[in-house]
């Protein structure tokens, strides 16, 4: 299409669903300039969707809102223990029994940045904010860190102050840092140099696996625990 005149081109995409427009925004930088340009086709996929979680107040594009819908929690991909309302997941009261939960999209190539919130009532003894593959376990019996249990998956130990993968654990942050209920915890994954990181200290994991798709991810173990997820894109440089 690219000898077509960009009218026509975006008559055409006019035509197209949200999956397939946002897999041609990676096609080629003229296709993902010209779509990032074409407000409409996305404002009308948004209200056809009809989704106006507070969440998305903060997105100022209709772009970023459809993408972000399509990157938080999946209700079919975590433990029978947990329930999920859209960008929310709580998870329900069981004892002896560490729960997991992956976002709707998985990541090979780009840099991402998204969000994750505790609402409450607390951390626990393990809450585990990172990043896991298809084949990381959802669900473990007792109490423990499921995420980063496995060479599957890498996580930040909120309450224990430590990152861990494979079982192995190191200190982070270096400085000691209170993180309350509530607060806003930024989250980067640079696919394209296979790093890890969390905002405001970057934390090193380890070389991550080349040609997988890796999910946002966390594991909890409190009863009632609520977890928020927004993805927002791309990381702000600086």
């Amino acid at each position: 299409m690219d000898l077509l005149p960009d009218i026509i081109t975006c008559h055409i995409f006019s035509y197209l669903d949200v999956v397939s427009l946002v897999r041609c925004r990676a096609v080629c930088k003229e296709w993902s300039e010209l779509l990032a340009q074409d407000a409409k086709i996305w404002k009308n996929h948004y209200i056809e969707i009809g989704d106006q979680s507070p969440e998305l107040n903060d997105i100022p594009c209709y772009y970023g809102k459809i993408v972000a819908l399509q990157c938080t929690w999946n209700p079919n991909d975590c433990s029978n223990n947990i329930t999920v309302q859209t960008f929310t997941m709580q998870r329900n009261t069981q004892a002896q029994s560490s729960d997991a939960i992956r976002g709707k999209s998985g990541f090979s190539r780009g840099r991402h940045y998204w969000t994750v919130q505790w609402e409450g009532p607390s951390y626990g003894s393990a809450a585990v904010v990172g990043v896991a593959t298809k084949q990381a376990p959802l669900h473990g019996d007792g109490y423990y860190a499921l995420l980063g249990s496995d060479d599957q998956s890498w996580g930040w130990n909120i309450p224990g102050s430590v990152v861990t993968h494979n079982g192995s654990v190191d200190t982070y942050p270096s400085t000691k840092q209170v993180v309350k209920l509530h607060d806003t915890i930024g989250v980067v994954l640079d696919m394209n140099n296979y790093t890890l990181a969390f905002e405001l200290n970057s934390c090193p994991l380890g070389i991550l696996p080349k040609n997988v798709l890796l999910y946002p991810a966390i594991s909890v173990v409190y009863g009632q625990s609520k977890v928020k997820l927004v993805y927002h894109g791309a990381p702000f440089e600086g």
